[in-house]
């Protein structure tokens, strides 16, 4: 690999400063913000495993040998066919819950039923209320509890929907798009023969960060800077919010989001919010404690 050029520009080292406060002050500052002046940030979410469109095409796939099969062989690609559109919508579930950090709400491993509940109450996400559960769900449900395979038409039918709401959601409502920074935090990256350079160059005014930090813990924090090096962050935990609460943060996102915004993959941004030490509050991490300095 080539030399690394000294002419890099190098990060400047910030002093953070972290207070542990209720979600009521934090959301006071979240509202003291200037409405149109802020730029966002965010990370793509990708989806977990092999995701939507290869189960949609896996589903497709049992269909046509469904078609071509005989009586003996029909159920068993019926059968895939469902399972296929109903881990497609889980998948799209998946993305969608780790992109509003609605995770945090949920048990590892958690229902398909318990997903769309929860998905259902978020404001400004449209979830069908019937063509999921009784046209997907049931027939892999079916299945499962009472070993009936589905016929070919539902299958059909079952692997149809799923793409059809998997196209209809993602077209209301990006899921690979997740909010992160409200706000200017001054950087860049620069690439070449030598590898990837990325720097933070300061803060350049008050911000609003939620993130996931390396200790897994998901955080809303509003920063206010007083020169390039130096910013006071208060902050709380989301699993420590009621739903309603957690809410009222996805609808201020939401209010601020116009369509446009820098997007990158979680590793990069991970890297650059540790240069700006907002990854997480480093004294938690060494004491447990509820405040600190970065």
């Amino acid at each position: 690999m080539a030399k690394r050029p000294a002419t890099l520009q190098k990060s400047v080292k910030p002093t953070v400063t972290w207070q542990h406060a209720v979600f009521a002050d934090v959301l006071s500052g979240l509202e003291a913000l200037p409405q149109n002046a802020c730029h966002i940030s965010g990370r793509v979410v990708s989806c977990e495993g092999e995701g939507v469109e290869t189960f949609i095409g896996w589903g497709k796939a049992e269909v046509e040998s469904a078609r071509r099969a005989t009586s003996a062989d029909l159920g068993r690609h019926t059968t895939q066919a469902v399972t296929h559109a109903k881990r497609a919508l889980d998948s799209l579930f998946d993305q969608y819950l780790k992109r509003d950090w609605l995770d945090v709400r949920l048990k590892p491993r958690s229902q398909f039923s318990q997903k769309l509940a929860l998905l259902r109450q978020r404001p400004g996400l449209w979830v069908p209320e019937q063509l999921i559960p009784r046209i997907i769900a049931a027939p892999r449900d079916k299945v499962e509890h009472q070993h009936i395979a589905p016929s070919l038409d539902d299958a059909v039918l079952a692997v149809e929907a799923a793409e059809a709401v998997s196209i209809a959601m993602g077209t209301k409502s990006d899921p690979s798009r997740g909010h992160v920074v409200y706000g200017f935090l001054t950087g860049g990256s620069v690439s070449g023969p030598w590898g990837d350079h990325q720097y933070f160059s300061g803060f350049s005014g008050p911000f609003a960060l939620t993130w996931r930090g390396s200790d897994k813990v998901v955080r809303l924090a509003v920063g206010q800077s007083a020169n390039v090096d130096r910013a006071d962050c208060i902050y709380c935990d989301l699993s420590q919010m009621s739903l309603d609460e957690h809410f009222t943060l996805l609808g201020w996102w939401d209010a601020r989001y116009t369509g446009s915004g820098r997007f990158q993959d979680e590793v990069s941004f991970r890297k650059f919010l540790r240069l700006a030490h907002l990854d997480q509050p480093s004294d938690l991490r060494r004491s447990g404690r509820q405040g600190g300095a970065a």
